[in-house]
């Protein structure tokens, strides 16, 4: 199994790690006592000669499963091959990758933005579409997309700072030079 290279969650910025994470360490354990319990999602990726046989499969979603069974010695894994009824393209495994991982719980704000932009990106659907694949209301995407849309060190203040979505909107509707000190207003 390969990773995937669509992965939305920041994998850079948050390794699996269960030496100094606590989350990573409990299903660590929970997989090395019991298995995985929810299969990860795989596509089955064609031969090429010596350098990938017949067999290999790349990710599509279930990382952190996926790493948790690596690191308990686990030599199999529940999977589901997303691709048995014919090839499934770049864009068609990356849709679903970020549909599948914007549904988690624990992504950051960050990789929330990130994911919601990639997605229009990818798919070119509007905000309203989008909203509908995630299952959210409309105004979901297009916060995130207004979040991702500010300067780098306003964004980092308004997620540290667990802003609304009406207080985003307002930052997002005044000039760059004015977001600082809105910013500093909203905040204290």
């Amino acid at each position: 199994i390969e990773p995937n290279p669509h992965q939305p969650r920041k994998l850079a910025e948050r390794p699996f790690d269960p030496e100094h994470n606590p989350e990573d360490a409990q299903l660590g354990q929970s997989v090395r006592e019991h298995g995985v319990m929810q299969p990860i999602g795989v596509i089955a990726l064609p031969p090429d000669g010596d350098l990938r046989p017949d067999g290999h499969y790349q990710l599509v979603f279930g990382e952190r499963r996926w790493r948790a069974s690596l690191a308990a010695g686990r030599e199999t894994i529940p999977a589901l091959i997303m691709n048995t009824s014919g090839e499934i393209n770049a864009e068609q495994q990356a849709v679903m990758a970020l549909i599948e991982n914007l549904q988690r719980a624990d992504l950051t704000p960050d990789e929330i933005c990130d994911g919601v932009e990639r997605l229009h990106q990818v798919t070119g659907y509007g905000w309203e579409r989008i909203a509908q694949m995630l299952g959210k209301s409309e105004r979901t995407p297009r916060r995130y997309r207004r979040l991702s849309a500010l300067p780098p060190d306003i964004r980092a203040v308004a997620i540290e700072a667990r802003l609304s979505a009406a207080q985003i909107d307002a930052l997002a509707s005044v000039s760059a030079d004015k977001q600082a000190e809105l910013l500093r207003q909203i905040v204290e």
